[in-house]
């Protein structure tokens, strides 16, 4: 789940609310940045929450969580590409995340 005092310009938060892939960085424990592509939700009271689900993967022990865990600073880029420029969008949302492991809370977000 990522917070971020917000002050939405424009249609921002529509766009926003609207996609449904975008990129989220992190902090490695060593400084270094880590960006992967997420899938979220933007909530009623504008936080966002992403999940881990069950897909195949090799592990639920994920470097953005680890990341997270350990410093919580994090962004999230939300983009749309157009081979039409004039189409071109981006928001970017800098806040703080933390990981929720607790299944009463995790079930209420959405």
């Amino acid at each position: 789940m990522v917070s971020s005092s917000l002050g939405w310009p424009d249609d921002a938060r529509r766009r926003v609310a609207e996609a449904r892939v975008a990129r989220l960085a992190t902090v490695r424990p060593d400084g270094a940045p880590h960006l992967v592509p997420v899938t979220f939700a933007l909530l009623d009271d504008d936080r966002v929450v992403t999940a881990v689900d069950a897909k195949p993967k090799t592990t639920q022990h994920l470097q953005r969580l680890v990341n997270i865990s350990a410093e919580p600073r994090v962004g999230l880029l939300v983009d749309h590409y157009d081979d039409d420029w004039q189409q071109l969008w981006w928001v970017r949302l800098d806040g703080t995340a933390r990981v929720v492991r607790d299944e009463p809370e995790r079930g209420g977000m959405l």
